[in-house]
């Protein structure tokens, strides 16, 4: 047998690989001297070197450990031992063999991140990786891949670290699963390393001892009745992953035991809610989308489109919103100058609200150089405090809101629905689902993009693949649209007529039953509705609200003043004044709704509610559309006198409400031109200072990367110096010890 066969049929050795910067050699001695030399882990740690510096970190690291330390060479990992990355390298890992390459040049020398990303695709789900001390913002993208692999993400708590940049930058993403100082990683390496998850060479023998329906049902409804999420038709493989592994970071080896501490700690449910919600995305990701994008998907889409005519773009899980602001620069790139002659909505919708709020401040680390290109950096985004933010520009075009996909009403007339992330995670009922909204969603010449590993051919009533689009790009196989309910009544009786009803969803039990057929006569019977905040921003649409809200040409707003119809914003705005103030619920009737098939009269109803947690005050708006009988021919009409003192009173109401909305726009507009003039004067200030300062930031930045890299052979000259004082110090008593023994008088 070969050498590469015996090699392939090895086990495989996990891994923790540590990265660190300036001020990074006093953490990882810290965190080297607190380790247990029999974990069975191999150790590979990357630090920032000077490449002109011969570094003395594994002889120094040595003193601090009974495990072998060495220079990291192409060679086979052993358990227990440290390899440190020699200086003007890049290390990576190929099954148990590590990978040395010479620094590239012309580009950022982000070594941790491509450490971390070889981690990911070489030990998915057992791998462990550590970022301590240093500045910048290097592993922070490859803690995000290791992550979505299943691996374990630590990070050193910023207040314990000499340079906090890099611990914080790897918080920032939302990606760390622990902040500990140096010792306190070591105590926690040890539990994991004994763990089930990481023991185990496979998620086959690892998930029948550890799981058990009945656990995993009630881990499901306590998810669902705090945070209104179902995840029982996601994929059984990546919940009971995801669940081990947090089971691992708690060091719980039983379902029910985990379940109790889900019960009394909110904060480790929040984690597996987190988790269970993957964030998988990076700008560009794949480049044949983008590509496809350019070439088929926008030349189709801008025939004969203006400012009357918007261009909407849906990315449902958006996460952290990178694929959303990809699409907007590709966009933006294929229109050039003539990106002013359309009104552009891109709107990024996913459930978990902490990653919406991420996408919201458009602020990524710098490791996001690898996948955007320097003239793309330099256009779209802003360097600040090493941090890169999307401009204005781009951000003006994404619009970003909390919505469970599966569940809640879809948004429509689009004419881009991106969701390349997504599908692989659900099972194929709810994939179906999910996929007949997107279908309600699209208009009839818009477009369905898919990732690679997903795909709408099951469906191909609803989707057709475009030829030549590698599984990716999709249209609309029916163009008759009519509403939700509809095409979902429509879409079961067609597919009960052709497969058998054991491919319908099984219920475990009487409660889900139950949910489903509320769900379903809230979804028919309930009254359309929204639901907005103290500031009248949307939150959450529930029905069919199209009758009365049309989204407005210009900047995409979810604000009620930009999306109601101008009839029933009149009676909306007091209404809504009213409940707040007295906060009781305010009834209107009589409204006039203007449809295409002529006047309808509705009625109007606010409540009031309050969140005591934020102490933030919402109004939940509750519309009926449903046409008032009419009067019979022979019914004695009101006496003439009446009906003109009753039109005289409407008359006069209707012009005082008028008069108060004049008054209210005059003021707005009047405040708004305020706000643009001091937005104006405060942007041309900064463009003229960032115009100034540009060769000062790229100056102060190669100063701060040499810096680091001065930093650290500073510490390991630093640490040889105290060495040698201590020795000259043993030196000096041996010699005043021997000197003393020569002149001692003789007894």
């Amino acid at each position: 047998m070969q050498k590469a066969d015996i090699e392939a049929l090895t086990p495989l050795v996990p891994v923790v690989g540590i990265g660190a910067s300036a001020g990074g050699l006093e953490a990882i001695s810290q965190l080297v001297e607190a380790l247990s030399p029999e974990l069975g882990l191999a150790y590979l740690i990357v630090s920032h070197m000077d490449p002109r510096q011969e570094s003395h970190m594994p002889e120094i690291l040595a003193k601090r450990t009974f495990m072998p330390v060495d220079f990291a060479a192409n060679q086979v990992i052993e358990a227990n031992h440290i390899y440190v990355i020699p200086p003007d390298t890049q290390m990576t890992l190929s099954g148990n063999r590590l990978q040395l390459s010479p620094r590239e040049s012309g580009s950022k020398h982000l070594p941790v991140d491509a450490l971390f990303n070889s981690l990911a695709e070489q030990r998915p789900a057992k791998a462990i990786c550590v970022v301590l001390s240093g500045s910048g913002g290097d592993g922070s993208q490859g803690i995000k891949n290791i992550k979505e692999a299943g691996g374990i993400t630590v990070a050193q708590e910023p207040s314990s670290a000499a340079f906090n940049g890099m611990p914080n930058s790897a918080i920032q993403t939302g990606c760390v699963d622990l902040v500990l100082r140096p010792f306190e990683i070591a105590i926690e390496l040890a539990k994991i390393a004994n763990h089930p998850y990481f023991v185990v060479a496979h998620d086959e023998d690892l998930s029948e001892p550890m799981t058990t329906d009945a656990a995993l049902d009630k881990i499901f409804e306590l998810l669902s009745s705090v945070y209104q999420a179902d995840f029982t038709q996601y994929k059984p493989n990546t919940i009971q992953r995801r669940l081990q592994r947090r089971m691992a970071l708690i060091n719980e080896t039983d379902v029910q035991s985990y379940l109790d501490v889900l019960h009394d700690n909110p904060v480790e449910l929040a984690a597996l809610y987190d988790d269970l919600l993957i964030r998988v995305t990076s700008f560009f990701r794949e480049d044949a989308i983008y590509t496809a994008l350019k070439q088929t998907v926008f030349p189709s889409l801008m025939k004969n489109r203006g400012h009357e005519n918007p261009l909407r773009i849906w990315v449902p899980a958006c996460a952290t919103g990178e694929e959303v602001y990809s699409l907007a620069i590709c966009l933006l790139e294929y229109l050039g100058e003539q990106a002013q002659d359309v009104t552009i909505q891109i709107f990024g919708t996913d459930l978990n609200e902490a990653a919406i709020e991420q996408a919201r401040q458009g602020s990524f680390p710098e490791s996001i150089a690898e996948r955007v290109s320097p003239a793309r950096l330099q256009r779209y985004f802003v360097l600040e405090n090493r941090r890169y933010r999307i401009a204005k520009n781009v951000r003006e075009l994404c619009v970003f809101a909390r919505q469970n996909v599966a569940l809640d009403p879809p948004f429509s007339r689009m004419d881009l629905i991106s969701c390349c992330n997504l599908l692989i995670y659900l099972d194929s009922g709810l994939q179906r689902r999910v996929l007949r909204h997107f279908h309600y969603a699209l208009k009839p010449d818009g477009f369905l993009i898919l990732g690679p590993a997903e795909n709408a051919d099951e469906d191909a009533q609803f989707f057709k693949r475009i030829e030549n689009s590698q599984r990716m790009l999709y249209k609309r196989a029916m163009p008759a649209r009519g509403s939700i309910d509809a095409v979902l009544h429509t879409a079961t009786s067609k597919k009960t007529s052709r497969i058998p009803e054991t491919l319908e969803p099984v219920f475990l039990d009487n409660s889900q039953v139950q949910r489903k057929a509320d769900g379903l006569l809230l979804s028919r019977f309930a009254p359309a509705s929204i639901l907005v905040d103290d500031r009248l921003n949307i939150v959450q649409f529930r029905g069919q609200t199209s009758p009365y809200l049309e989204h407005a040409s210009g900047t995409a707003s979810l604000n009620l003043h930009r999306v109601a119809h101008p009839g029933i914003l009149l009676q909306l705005m007091p209404a809504i004044k009213d409940a707040q103030q007295t906060g009781t619920t305010v009834f209107k009737n009589d409204l006039r709704i203007e449809t295409p098939n002529g006047t309808r009269d509705a009625t109007l109803e606010v409540i009031p509610m309050r969140e005591p947690a934020t102490k933030t005050s919402f109004c939940l708006i509750l519309f009926d559309a449903n046409s008032r009988p009419t009067k019979p021919e022979g019914r004695p009409e009101v006496p003439e006198s009446e009906k003109d003192i009753r039109i005289r009173q409407l008359e006069e109401e209707l012009e005082s409400l008028r008069d108060y909305l004049h008054a209210t726009n005059e003021a707005y507009e009047a405040a708004l031109e305020e706000s643009r003039s001091a937005q104006e004067e405060l942007q041309s200030a900064n463009e003229e200072f960032l115009s100034g300062n540009e060769e000062l930031i790229t100056a102060r930045e190669e100063l701060q990367a040499s810096n680091e890299e001065l930093t650290t052979a500073n510490e390991e000259l630093l640490s040889r110096t105290r060495e040698l004082h201590l020795l000259n110090n043993e030196l000096a008593r041996a010699r005043k010890r021997r000197i003393s023994t020569l002149f001692m008088p003789s007894q």
